[in-house]
């Protein structure tokens, strides 16, 4: 028999929890911190209307307070009949192991188990103790009032924004009516990626030239083992290119047989639009990117434009010539 996990990293580390308890994942907004609470309970957001306690799982744990990341995520999960979200450092995938696989923990605290998959070693979160378990008494100081004090004005803007589109839809709202979408930077523009096309995100590590190949081919990257080819779509969607550096992140896509990581300057937050709010892609007479974009919709004060990762995996251009 085999189980459903999420899996994601925290402090370098690899942890699992349960996947049918995990109701939602987005990136880090910014959370309203509140007084009283334990010092590992950040604050609270508001999430479609519903007033959501966020905790700092690595504070949970034991560990020092550290700088949030926009990169960092929360994962939403529901601990007996509460919808509570405790902040990670990344969100890698949802796999199944099997029972055999999974031994019992070496200490009964907040860790279920332990697997081992391939040559990794990953903590299962029992994720009901963390709010069970005794609170180790700690006051909160000033470092734990305040959201994130040391982020940069770019980097505020980026929590705050988040923590808008947050409660941009009202819990009324059928789910049926709504479309989860990764919205992703590229050269200063938002573009959508449904969540459905996209594997996992990372970031880039070790870039890796591949010798003999067209400009869209931005090199290869080790993603835990398997090489993974970036492809840079500027050209597809008309905008100016540049040489890839060894920053950015990107987003896993698949297609048919192909895997492909999709280069982004960066990856904002994950959120769900209304298909009513959707609106056609306009007229492209003079452009060649029509066919790459499925649509728009307001972001942010500006106009982003969904991608059409299906008709982009398929373009002829982006397939190495093996013969080159």
């Amino acid at each position: 028999m085999a189980n459903t996990f999420l899996l994601f990293r925290l402090k370098n580390e690899l942890f699992a929890v349960n996947a049918p308890a995990v109701k939602e994942v987005f990136f880090l907004p910014e959370i309203t911190s509140i007084e009283e609470a334990p010092v590992f309970i950040v604050g609270v957001i508001n999430l479609r209307g519903t007033i959501v306690p966020v905790m700092d799982l690595g504070l949970r744990f034991g560990h020092a307070q550290q700088k949030y990341n926009i990169s960092d995520a929360v994962i939403v999960l529901e601990i007996k009949n509460r919808l509570t979200g405790m902040i990670v450092d990344q969100v890698l995938d949802v796999m199944e192991i099997p029972s055999f696989d999974i031994q019992p923990p070496p200490f009964d605290h907040f860790i279920g188990g332990e697997a081992k998959v391939g040559d990794q070693i990953i903590m299962l979160l029992d994720h009901a103790k963390l709010l069970t378990e005794p609170v180790p008494e700690s006051p909160r100081t000033a470092e734990h009032l305040y959201f994130c004090p040391e982020a940069t004005p770019e980097e505020k803007i980026v929590f705050h924004g988040r923590a808008h589109n947050l409660t941009a839809v009202s819990v009324e709202e059928e789910p049926a009516g709504l479309v989860p979408v990764a919205v992703v930077g590229i050269n200063g523009e938002y573009f959508g990626v449904e969540l459905g096309m996209v594997s996992e995100f990372a970031e880039i590590q070790s870039l890796s030239p591949v010798p003999c190949c067209p400009a869209h081919i931005a090199g290869d990257m080790n993603l835990r083992g398997s090489v993974l080819t970036l492809l840079d779509i500027r050209e597809l969607l008309d905008l100016s290119t540049q040489k890839t550096t060894g920053s950015g992140s990107v987003v896993v896509s698949s297609n048919r047989d192909l895997l492909a990581g999709i280069v982004a300057d960066q990856i904002y937050s994950i959120v769900r639009i209304r298909t009513a709010d959707i609106m056609p892609a306009p007229s492209f007479t003079e452009k060649t990117n029509a066919k790459y974009i499925k649509g728009t919709v307001a972001y942010n004060d500006k106009v982003m434009a969904l991608l059409n990762l299906p008709a982009i995996l398929s373009e002829e251009k982006l397939i190495i010539n093996e013969e080159i």
